[in-house]
């Protein structure tokens, strides 16, 4: 008996045209950008320009692969004559669809580009099926659902919208309000998140103050204060089984302010696993070494989210983030016995440098015997960012370039 019938699209984070790139390689069905000024992430390495749309969307082209582009901000008057501003360039731009949560921006895109899905963004919050009915009825194909649903949620909006396609996150931050719906970074820093400004105050460090007085006894981490706003990261990784059998349509993992190690890594996991669960089926059991993957990327505390009950959504100890792992450099060629990198973090001879592949069971372990500085041709015992090395490579089996290249922090 076949227990899943259609293999959900693994959907990753590309803040920037490198992570596109990783995305493809590591094993991404499709790729979602933001773009400047009109989504939930600001800064250089979550907005795409028009130069890294245009390049991000003929990649994808390339790969067969789909491109999404979000414009999912809660928009101002000044926000959509933007937009209206704008739409010669959104008339060059063929997505497969446009991400959006605010009805403004989304009249203004049926208008002008009909012949473009749209997806409605998480930011819209929809928690039950009658609002996926509404928004059919509206003409959006696809549903992002908010986060804070059960299993049991979803499944009843499964089956009462069998028609409608599906979304859910399945890795990556979480906010301590739903969907990243909150006011506190407005109060705070004067940064608005519903603009993609979010200052993440919940993460800082709080004291409970009654009457001038700290009534620490009150907080359950008294001593120091406590971080009792402070979620825990998603990651569904131990429910893929549970999450296929409910016919979700698309896993989307969270991140465009990531790194490229964090991308390359993240979809691997979740690639093999999606593509195990489906070629198993009921027979399926799940693979801990694979899932422990992902404590060697940088991240807080892990839970599954609103998922399952019981979960612990908060961590209110700390809000520091976990590094077993950093990315060291990236495979920029190997032929002729010689492994080139361009280096990205400070790497020396005798350490232990260590090269993922797509396929999760293929990484490659290697202590640097010595390395020759690509520009001077001088052997050197260290590199840092910005320089390319050249390190023996005595295996001889072709190693492709993009991959990424780790280092254990614990062995530094």
């Amino acid at each position: 008996m076949i227990l899943f019938m259609k293999k959900p699209e693994l959907l990753a984070p590309a803040g920037t045209y490198e992570n596109a790139t990783t995305a493809f390689l590591y094993g991404a069905d499709a790729i979602y950008q933001g773009w400047e000024g009109f989504s939930l992430r600001t800064g250089k390495k979550a907005e795409a320009n028009f130069e890294c749309i245009k390049k991000s969307l003929k990649l994808a082209r390339e790969k067969h692969k789909k491109y999404y582009l979000a414009l999912n901000i809660f928009a101002r008057n000044d926000d959509i004559d933007r937009v209206k501003m704008e739409l010669s360039f959104l008339d060059t731009i063929n997505a497969d669809a446009f991400i959006i949560s605010d009805p403004g921006i989304m009249t203004i895109i049926k208008d002008r580009r009909p012949d473009v899905p749209i997806h409605l963004s998480t930011q819209a919050n929809t928690l039950n099926y009658e609002s996926v009915r509404f928004w059919k009825k509206l003409g959006i194909s696809r549903i992002i659902l908010a986060r804070e649903l059960h299993h049991d949620e979803i499944n009843r909006i499964r089956v009462e919208n069998p028609e409608v396609e599906l979304e859910v996150f399945i890795h990556g931050a979480m906010c301590m309000a739903y969907a990243g719906r909150c006011n506190m970074s407005q109060h705070y820093a004067g940064r608005e998140a519903n603009a993609g400004d979010c200052a993440h105050v919940c993460r800082w460090k709080f004291d409970l103050i009654k009457d001038g007085q700290s009534h620490e006894m009150e907080l359950e981490d008294a001593e120091g204060g406590t971080y009792i706003l402070n979620s825990t990261d998603l990651c569904m990784a131990p429910y893929i089984k549970d999450l296929m059998a409910l016919g979700i349509e698309s896993f989307k993992v969270e991140g465009r302010n990531k790194t490229s190690y964090y991308v390359a890594n993240v979809i691997r996991v979740y690639r093999h696993l999606i593509d195990e669960a489906y070629r198993l089926g009921e027979g399926y059991q799940l693979d801990q070494e694979t899932v422990a993957e992902l404590n060697k990327v940088s991240h807080r505390r892990y839970s599954a989210g609103f998922f399952k009950e019981g979960e612990t959504l908060f961590n209110v100890k700390d809000s520091k983030y976990l590094r077993e792992y950093k990315m060291v450099a990236v495979v920029k060629s190997c032929d002729a016995g010689v492994l080139v990198l361009q280096v990205r973090d400070k790497i020396e001879t005798g350490e232990a440098i260590e090269i993922i592949y797509p396929e999760i069971k293929r990484d490659v372990k290697i202590i640097i015997p010595q390395m020759t500085n690509e520009k001077t041709m001088e052997k050197i015992v260290s590199a840092h960012n910005g320089y390319e090395v050249s390190i023996p490579w005595l295996d001889g089996t072709p190693i492709p370039a993009g991959l990424m290249v780790r280092m254990a922090i614990s062995e530094k």
